[in-house]
C-alpha cells in the first residue's frame, strides 16, 4: 500500500510540473490574458507573443502592397515610413518624414526660417482671389492630403526651402505692343460705409490699407480719391514710386467697367469681354490704373476688398465696416468695348525685367550690358551726331533736385541712357571732358559755350539745339569719368597719428574714407579741420578711383608718363652733346631736333600747367559736386 501512494505521488508531480511548463509565455507580461492554447490576448497597443511589445501608431502608408482593389494606402504602422521601438511604442522615422507614425513629410529645411509649413490641403484652400479673380474653395481629398506638407515663403523669399531672395520684377524694355494693367472696383450701397482694401504683391507680401470711409454713390470721386490715397500710402513704396508724381498707381472715377476674364497662360492675351457693366447712382465704380514700374508691371493679383466690421479692441486694421448688395473686382479694359473674345497683352513682370542676371544672395540684379535700373527696366541706346557720341545720366542729389552729367566721347562706342522723364525745365551740369556752364534749359536743351579744356580751331558757340551744329563738337579723350555719391562711400572718423603738432590734435579729426563698390579707401589728416580732412579725402579718393578705373589713361599717370618721357629726352640729348663726335651736318640736325625737343618740351609744360589750372578749377566745385561717388 505504501508503494502505491508513493508512486501516486511522484505521478502527480509530473502532472504538476508539466502543467506548469505549458502556461502562457511569461504570464503574457501583465499585458494580457492567457488563453486556450496557452495563447496570450494582447491588451490594446501591446503585441508579440508575450506582449511585452508596445505597438507604434498606424497610418496610412506611403506605400504598399495593394490587398485590394483601390486599396493602395491602407494603414500601416509608422506608415512604412519608419522603425517602431517595441521598448517605447515611438517610431523612428526615416528620414524626410516627421510626425506620429511618420504620418507626414517633413518641410524643408524647416523653410530656412523664412515660410511656413502647410499641408496640401490646405495650401489648396486660397480665400483670396490672387490673380485668376476667383475666390472659391477647392478642397482636395487624395490620400496624401494630410501627409505632403510644402514651404509657403515669407515676402521676399522663394524657393522649394524658401532660401532664395526675390529679385525686383519689372517690364522687359525691349517689348513693344503690350499695355498696362487696369482693375475696376464696383460695389453698391446706399450709404457711407467703411472698407479695407487688401494688395497681394508679386513679392509674396499681402498688404491692407487703413480703414477707407467712403461716400455716397452719388460722389464716387470722393469715393477714388480716398482710395487712391490709402493704396498709395501702403509702406516700402508697394504701390507707389519713390520719385514723386512718377510712376504712381492712380485712381480714378469711372462711368463704365468692361470684365475682362483672362485665358491665363495665353501668349497673345487672349480673353474675352464680358458685358459692360454702367456706373449708375447706386453704384461706386472706380478705375485702378497699374503702371509700368518694377513690381507693378504685367498682371497684377486682383485687390481684394473687404467690408466686414472689425470692432474688437485691438484689431488693425480697425474699421466700422459696412452694407452692400454687390461687390467686383475685375480686370478692366479702358475705352469703348463691345463684349466678345479681346487680345490684350499685358507688359511682362519678369524677374530682372528678362535684362540682367538675378542674384538669389542678395536678391538684386546684375544688368546685362546697355540696361540698367532697380530691375533692368531702363535702357541704353546709341544717338549719334556726324560720328560723335554722348552720354547722359540722371541723377537726384539729396536737394532732391535733378542733374545731368553729360559728356562726350567719340569711336561710337559708349551708350546714352535714354530718359524717360523729364521735366519741362531741367538744370544742366555737364561733367567730364569737355564741361559746360551750369544753365537751365527747356526742350531743346541748348548748351552754352565750353568751359576748359579748350580747342582752338572748336571755338565757336553750339548751336541753339545739339543737332544744329554738330561740326562744332570737338572730340574728346575717352577715359571714364569718376563722379561721387555719398551712397557708395564708408566713413569713419579716427584719432590723429603722428607725434603732434600745430596741425595735428590726438582728436578724432582724421577721415577714414572707403569706396564700398571697389574697397578703395584714403586716409586724411592733412588739418585740424574735420571739414577740410573730409573734402581732402575725397579728392584723394578721386584720384585713386581715377587710376582704378583709366589704369595709364588716368589723369595723374598721364603726368607721370609725361615727365618721364621728358627726363629721357633731356637725358639724351646730354649724352649725345658728351659724346661729341658727329659731324657738322649731323650737329645741324641735331641743332634742328633739339629746337623740336624744346618745342615739346614747352608743349608738356603748357599741358601741366592747363591740368594744374583744371585742378584749381575742381578745387572750386561746389561741395556737392565733391560728395558724389558714381563711377560710371
Amino acid at each position: 500500500m505504501a508503494r502505491f501512494l508513493q508512486g501516486l505521488l511522484a505521478l502527480s508531480a509530473v502532472a504538476l510540473l508539466t502543467t506548469t511548463d505549458a502556461a502562457c509565455p511569461n504570464k503574457c507580461s501583465g499585458h494580457g490574458t492567457c488563453g486556450a492554447n496557452d495563447i496570450c490576448t494582447c491588451e490594446q497597443n501591446w503585441i508579440l507573443a508575450d506582449c511585452s511589445g508596445r505597438q507604434c501608431p498606424f497610418t496610412r502608408a506611403w506605400q504598399d502592397t495593394a490587398a485590394y482593389n483601390d486599396d493602395g494606402h491602407y494603414y500601416a504602422e509608422c506608415g512604412n515610413r519608419g522603425l517602431c521601438d517595441r521598448s517605447t511604442g515611438i517610431c523612428t522615422c526615416d528620414d524626410a518624414f516627421t510626425g506620429t507614425g511618420c504620418k507626414r513629410m517633413r518641410c524643408p529645411n524647416d523653410c530656412s526660417g523664412h515660410g511656413k509649413c502647410f499641408f496640401i490641403e490646405d495650401l489648396a484652400v486660397s480665400p483670396l482671389p490672387r490673380v485668376g479673380g476667383n475666390p472659391g474653395f477647392t478642397k482636395y481629398t487624395g490620400w496624401d492630403r494630410e501627409k505632403i506638407q510644402g514651404c509657403v515663403c515669407d515676402g521676399g523669399w522663394e524657393g522649394y526651402t524658401c532660401n532664395k531672395r526675390v529679385c525686383p520684377k519689372g517690364d522687359d524694355p525691349l517689348t513693344t505692343g503690350q499695355f498696362d494693367m487696369y482693375q475696376a472696383i464696383q460695389f453698391a450701397h446706399t450709404v457711407a460705409i467703411q472698407l479695407i482694401i487688401r494688395y497681394i504683391d508679386p513679392y509674396g507680401n499681402t498688404w491692407s490699407t487703413t480703414a477707407i470711409t467712403t461716400d455716397t454713390p452719388a460722389n464716387d470721386d470722393n469715393t477714388c480719391a480716398a482710395i487712391q490715397t490709402a493704396l498709395q500710402r501702403i509702406p516700402n513704396h508697394a504701390l507707389s514710386s519713390r520719385i514723386l508724381n512718377q510712376n504712381q498707381i492712380t485712381v480714378t472715377k469711372g462711368t463704365t467697367v468692361n470684365p475682362f476674364t483672362r485665358t491665363m497662360g495665353s501668349p497673345t492675351g487672349a480673353g474675352t469681354i464680358g458685358t459692360p457693366v454702367p456706373d449708375t447712382t447706386s453704384l461706386t465704380t472706380c478705375i485702378v490704373f497699374f503702371p509700368t514700374a518694377p513690381g507693378t508691371s504685367g498682371l497684377q493679383n486682383l485687390l481684394v476688398v473687404d467690408t466686414t466690421a472689425y470692432t474688437t479692441p485691438g484689431s488693425q486694421p480697425y474699421s466700422a465696416g459696412g452694407t452692400t448688395t454687390s461687390m467686383s473686382v475685375v480686370e478692366h479694359i479702358p475705352g469703348t468695348q463691345t463684349a466678345g473674345a479681346f487680345n490684350r497683352p499685358l507688359t511682362e513682370l519678369a524677374t530682372c525685367s528678362n535684362r540682367g542676371l538675378c542674384n538669389a544672395e542678395s536678391g538684386t540684379c546684375t544688368c546685362y550690358a546697355g540696361h540698367k535700373g532697380l530691375a533692368c527696366e531702363l535702357q541704353e541706346a546709341l544717338v549719334s551726331f556726324n560720328e560723335t557720341y554722348f552720354l547722359v545720366y540722371m541723377i537726384v542729389t539729396r536737394a532732391h533736385v535733378d542733374y545731368i552729367i553729360l559728356y562726350f566721347v567719340s569711336n561710337g562706342c559708349d551708350r546714352v541712357v535714354m530718359l524717360q522723364h523729364m521735366h519741362a525745365m531741367a538744370t544742366l551740369r555737364v561733367l567730364g571732358p569737355l564741361l559746360l556752364r551750369h544753365r537751365s534749359v527747356g526742350s531743346t536743351m541748348a548748351p552754352s559755350r565750353p568751359m576748359r579744356p579748350w580747342i582752338a580751331h572748336h571755338q565757336t558757340r553750339f548751336g541753339s539745339t545739339f543737332p544744329s551744329a554738330p561740326g562744332s563738337w570737338p572730340r574728346v579723350l575717352e577715359s571714364k569719368v569718376v563722379v561721387l555719391d555719398e551712397d557708395d562711400l564708408e566713413e569713419k572718423f579716427v584719432k590723429g597719428g603722428g607725434n603732434g603738432g600745430q596741425k595735428i590734435n590726438k582728436v578724432r579729426n582724421s577721415v577714414f574714407l572707403k569706396h564700398v563698390p571697389t574697397g578703395l579707401f584714403v586716409q586724411c589728416q592733412k588739418t585740424r579741420s574735420l571739414e577740410n580732412n573730409r573734402s581732402a579725402a575725397r579728392k584723394l579718393l578721386i584720384a585713386k578711383l581715377d587710376d582704378y578705373l583709366n589704369g595709364t589713361e588716368s589723369k595723374r599717370n598721364l603726368k607721370i608718363q609725361k615727365a618721364q618721357k621728358k627726363k629721357a629726352k633731356k637725358k639724351a640729348k646730354s649724352r649725345q652733346k658728351h659724346l661729341g663726335t658727329a659731324a657738322t651736318s649731323t650737329d645741324d640736325q641735331d641743332a634742328n631736333d633739339d629746337e623740336d625737343d624744346d618745342d615739346d618740351d614747352d608743349e608738356d609744360d603748357e599741358d601741366d600747367d592747363e591740368d594744374d589750372d583744371d585742378d584749381d578749377d575742381n578745387d572750386d566745385e561746389p561741395r556737392e559736386n565733391e560728395r558724389r561717388t558714381r563711377v560710371r
